[in-house]
């Protein structure tokens, strides 16, 4: 994990929204939540993110009308936000929350447990990564699904 400013962080967003195909914006506010990919806004019918650094968890997220929100710390705000940046063929997590900004990547050091599970599905395809900090290799998994057969099955190891 590395800390970052604002200012770096609205550069981010600035890049997601120019539309270069290499990072995507989730957004989650006060129960409404965004995705933006390759510059446009993407519906979907069930979005969930759950982060999870030492004992503070985060998950938010909507399945079909259900709005989900939980955080174990109780000050947290309704206020979300991940990019996922693949610029360079590397593979990075920049998240906002509680107006603390990290990135995450492959070549982080240690220091204490996180995880980051992200899981889009909508009618054409579902999309589940995660990132565990305890592994030495391949901290990222990714798995794309495109019928409903890997679909259902995307679904099933995103939400159990």
């Amino acid at each position: 994990m590395k800390k970052i400013n604002q200012v770096k962080y609205q550069k981010y967003i600035k890049k997601v929204l120019e539309n270069n195909g290499e990072m995507s914006l989730y957004y989650h506010q006060n129960k409404i939540s965004s995705l933006i990919i390759e510059g446009k806004r993407i519906k979907f019918q069930g979005i969930l993110f759950a982060y999870r650094r030492g004992d503070f968890q985060i998950c938010v997220g909507q399945i079909g009308e259900e709005h989900i929100f939980y955080s174990s710390d109780e000050s947290s705000k309704d206020n979300f936000s991940i990019i996922f940046d693949q610029r360079d063929e590397k593979k990075r997590f920049h998240i906002n929350y509680n107006d603390q900004f990290v990135t995450h990547s492959e070549k982080d050091p240690y220091e204490e447990r996180e995880f980051v599970l992200t899981y889009v599905e909508n009618q054409n395809f579902a999309q589940l990564q995660v990132y565990d900090s305890l592994l030495k290799h391949n901290r990222f998994g990714e798995y794309f699904a495109d019928t409903l057969s890997t679909i259902a099955s995307a679904r099933c190891y995103a939400l159990g």
